[in-house]
């Protein structure tokens, strides 16, 4: 793109440190960001921890040591329900 004074203008965007970055000359096509902060995953060692608390939790109930409702509010914590 040439501006008026014969002096090519490249387009892009200034980033938060302050540097231009380039678009991609050629590329097509639209991308979308998110604002904020990204959404914590789920590691498959979280998941399995999950379980295993989740077991124990139904063990207890089965062994008379928690009431349902006990059962039930830690359930939903733990699952995040």
């Amino acid at each position: 793109m040439l501006q008026r004074d014969g002096s090519e203008a490249i387009p892009g965007t200034i980033n938060n440190s302050g540097h231009l970055r380039q678009a991609a000359r050629g590329a097509t096509g639209t991308i979308y960001f998110q604002c904020g902060a990204p959404e914590p995953v789920a590691s498959a060692s979280d998941s399995a921890a999950k379980y295993e608390n989740l077991a124990k939790l139904k063990a207890l109930l089965d062994a008379g040591a928690i009431t349902h409702g006990e059962y039930d509010a830690e359930k939903k914590k733990l699952l995040g329900n």
